[in-house]
């Protein structure tokens, strides 16, 4: 008859001891293949990384898998890129937004001019920009160097503004280097964020005809913009404004 005797605690810790070896040194094999697979090109002002680039013909190339421009912008499926610009089908977003997250931009057909890094033919893509009580309908998208600049309509709730050159960074959302258009007024603006659902300014400036008007603490939330302080001057007359909310057809106290 046979019989076993259980394991000395010495065999025992060597086993343990090759267990722990075997199970992490694969891991970190990993990971380092994985780095070493990633595979980047630059054409004009765009830097691609992908998975995989592969060279289909003379001039044109496939990046396959996790397509990050610029290291910021995430674009979706397959990319070709040609000597003139990149293009795909997919979402198009933001990473890393400070209080965001991962921004999405707009889906769909797309193509990037690699001098520019100007999107074409916005108008055939879903709009998917949404700060939560603020959805975005972009009419334009420029790749920079940290983010893009957009310009389009911020909607919320019964009442819209324009918006040009706003910035989204790895900084945050920011129309400090725009304007934002509410009514007939375009203001230029300082010390913006969006964060979440609130679109806040430390001040916007702007004038029609011969009305300047200062909107000092403004912020959209709760689908309406507010002021809690701000000045007018209109020709020789001048005034301040407190607690009052701006929309479309004009500027009325806030209840």
């Amino acid at each position: 008859m046979l019989s076993f005797l259980p394991p000395r605690p010495w065999v025992a810790m060597c086993v343990a001891l090759i267990m722990s070896h075997l199970t992490f040194a694969p891991a970190s094999i990993f990971a380092e293949s994985q780095a070493k697979t990633r595979e980047t090109i630059q054409l004009g002002v765009l830097h691609l990384e992908a998975d995989e680039i592969i060279t289909e013909s003379e001039g044109t190339q496939v990046l396959r898998g996790n397509v990050t421009v610029n290291s910021r912008v995430a674009l979706e499926g397959d990319v070709t890129a040609s000597a003139s610009s990149i293009s795909g089908n997919g979402k198009i977003s933001v990473l890393n937004v400070p209080g965001l997250g991962d921004l999405e931009l707009v889906e769909g057909p797309f193509e990037v001019e690699i001098d520019t890094g100007r999107f074409s033919g916005l108008s055939s893509l879903a709009s998917r920009l949404n700060f939560g009580e603020i959805d975005g309908d972009l009419s334009e998208i420029v790749i920079t160097s940290d983010g893009v600049t957009v310009s389009g309509m911020l909607s919320y709730g019964q009442e819209s503004a324009a918006v040009e050159n706003m910035s989204i960074t790895g900084s945050g959302v920011s129309l400090d280097d725009g304007t934002i258009e509410l009514g007939k007024i375009k203001f230029e603006a300082t010390g913006t964020v969006i964060n979440s659902s609130i679109f806040t300014a430390d001040s916007l400036t702007g004038s029609a005809g011969s009305v300047s008007i200062t909107l000092e603490n403004f912020e959209i939330s709760s689908a309406l913009p507010h002021v809690t302080g701000g000045s007018f001057q209109a020709g020789g007359l001048s005034g301040s404004m407190s607690n009052v909310n701006i929309l479309s057809k004009g500027i009325s106290a806030a209840s």
